[in-house]
């Protein structure tokens, strides 16, 4: 369970900051189309960062709850 509360708060916490970052550089007048997109990669590197840690979480859930009914088997 600590798992899903970490991937949640690491990638809220990734989101916010490069979204801070994203509109700072937005706001700046000499900044060009090409440098806002670079702008959102972090954003969307923190998002994919945050699935990543939910696949994990249900990997490591299905391994204890699979642990356990062998356990109970045997």
């Amino acid at each position: 369970m600590l798992t899903c509360y970490a991937k949640d708060a690491g990638a809220a916490y990734g989101i916010a900051i490069s979204c801070l970052g994203f509109l700072s550089l937005g706001k700046s007048k000499k900044a060009d189309q090409g440098e806002l997109m670079k702008g959102i990669i972090p954003a969307i590197m923190a998002s994919v960062r945050g699935v990543y840690g939910l696949i994990i979480a249900i990997l490591i859930s299905i391994e204890r709850k699979l642990l356990l009914i062998m356990n109970e088997v045997l």
